[in-house]
């Protein structure tokens, strides 16, 4: 097994499952991010990217779509009433939801949005709420994306994202959402749950508990008022996890989700759900379990933790513990189909990765008694993956510049040298873009400022022919 689990671990070295491949995308993502909000045309609009393709969990010979969240940070949502504010509009949470989900009321300064106002509202808000059993004004829509007075994209597919675009043949998938800066009362057992091994310190802890979370438009599957509800995502805190897993337990990660791609393939189980099954065998394990020579044993054991919550029936969310993410998602017989191909990959063990069919893993798997073969297959690997490096650092480049045309489009300002000055002074004296820190803002601006001299010089040499 250890012999085994080695001779993985370098494969996936070679094929871009690494510190070099994935620290790169990361921080190319986290780049364009900063850049994409910066130059919003609507300066509180926050953007984020999430999902495999940002966090470098998918080898460069995956291809997926890009998922984005944006969120509206003009909109301020409250835990109490208390912290409303005066001549705002405030969003109110309510808990009376599934674990997971709250509701939303509305909140015209220190007045909760009750039926007596009824009239006010439907001018204000008109398509954008709903009346609940309580006689609460409800939120139900995103605000301003509507048009012609429907919904831009209908509450009744419960389903938050909207397909915006398409770069170089990937869609782009949006989620628009907004945010409360405050911990949700749900997630509270996480802040103090009992782990054996130290796997989060008190500072990591404190830091996700700043970031928030985000409200998305998706009622519980179940629910009969699920056109009322809004999800829970801790999204921020699970990247920030996944940025700062070991080598191992990527590794892990990414076999996990190969497996899950080619050999199980059932709706019910996703991604998400074994990043979740991760974070609980990290915090349930000692730190020794990761090692190189142990890779495939902690394959091994996300598998059979994920066969148990199958078997249960229950797939509890990391933060918030009594969230079931198997609601709606299990009937019975994708359970037993599901059962079943868990219980295939326990039985056939460390062979089953030969049925895997991206990234060249059973050509990798023929040529393991031929050294020469092998060695060979490695350097194509390291090459491909080496140029999507190249390929992405100039794609961040490119990104840099579209923004900048962009921020050029969207100002209604006539004077152009007037407003690039001013996008340089902006630059030089923003601190940080949303959560990320003052370094990773300065590095990312740098990338506008090429474009910005450029442009100040052919317009200034263009006054004086």
């Amino acid at each position: 097994m250890k012999k085994d689990s080695t001779w993985l671990y370098e494969v996936l070295d070679s094929i871009g499952a690494n510190d070099d491949y994935r620290k790169t995308i990361q921080e190319c993502g986290i780049t364009s991010e900063i850049i994409c909000t910066f130059g919003s045309e609507n300066k509180k609009m926050a953007n984020y990217g999430v999902g495999g393709k940002w966090e470098g969990t998918l080898t460069p010979g995956v291809k997926t779509d890009f998922d984005t969240i944006s969120c509206d940070d003009n909109v301020i949502v409250i835990e109490d009433i208390s912290k409303a504010v005066q001549h705002r509009y405030s969003l109110l949470v309510i808990r009376d939801a599934p674990a997971g989900y709250v509701k939303l009321q509305i909140v015209r300064g220190k007045e909760l949005g009750t039926i007596t106002e009824l009239s006010f509202y439907d001018r204000k808000f008109k398509g954008l709420f709903k009346i609940d059993k309580c006689n609460r004004i409800l939120l139900t829509e995103i605000i301003g994306e509507h048009k012609d007075n429907k919904p831009y994209m209908p509450r009744p597919k419960n389903k938050p994202a909207a397909t915006i675009g398409n770069y170089n043949g990937i869609s782009i998938d949006v989620v628009t959402c907004y945010r409360s800066k405050q911990w949700p009362v749900q997630a509270n057992e996480w802040l103090t749950r009992h782990r054996c091994n130290g796997w989060l310190t008190k500072d990591v802890i404190n830091e996700l508990k700043s970031l928030g979370y985000f409200l998305v438009r998706k009622g519980h599957v179940s629910s009969p008022e699920k056109d009322f509800e809004w999800r829970i995502s801790l999204t921020l805190q699970e990247r920030k996890l996944i940025f700062d897993l070991t080598d191992v337990q990527f590794k892990c990660y990414v076999v996990l989700k190969m497996l899950n791609r080619d050999i199980i393939n059932v709706e019910c189980i996703t991604s998400y759900h074994w990043k979740t099954c991760l974070f609980y065998v990290i915090e349930e394990h000692n730190i020794d379990v990761w090692g190189k020579a142990n890779l495939f044993q902690c394959v091994k054991l996300c598998i059979t933790q994920m066969l148990d919550w199958v078997r249960q029936g229950f797939c509890p969310n990391y933060f918030i513990r009594s969230e079931n993410m198997f609601d709606g998602r299990l009937p019975h017989n994708l359970k037993t189909v599901s059962e079943n191909k868990l219980l295939q990959i326990l039985g056939e063990g460390f062979s089953i990765l030969k049925d895997v069919k991206s990234d060249n893993i059973p050509v990798y798997f023929k040529a393991r008694r031929s050294a020469e073969l092998f060695q060979s297959l490695q350097k194509d690997s390291i090459k491909t993956y080496k140029d999507v490096i190249c390929k992405t650092n100039i794609q961040t480049v490119e990104a840099a510049m579209y923004e900048f045309c962009l921020y050029l489009t969207n100002e209604k300002r006539t004077n152009l040298i007037e407003l690039l000055w001013r996008m340089l002074v902006r630059i030089q004296q923003i601190d940080h873009v949303t959560e990320h820190t003052i370094e990773e803002t300065r590095l990312a601006l740098l990338l506008l400022k090429p474009f910005i001299y450029t442009s100040l010089a052919s317009n200034i040499s263009a006054m004086y022919p």
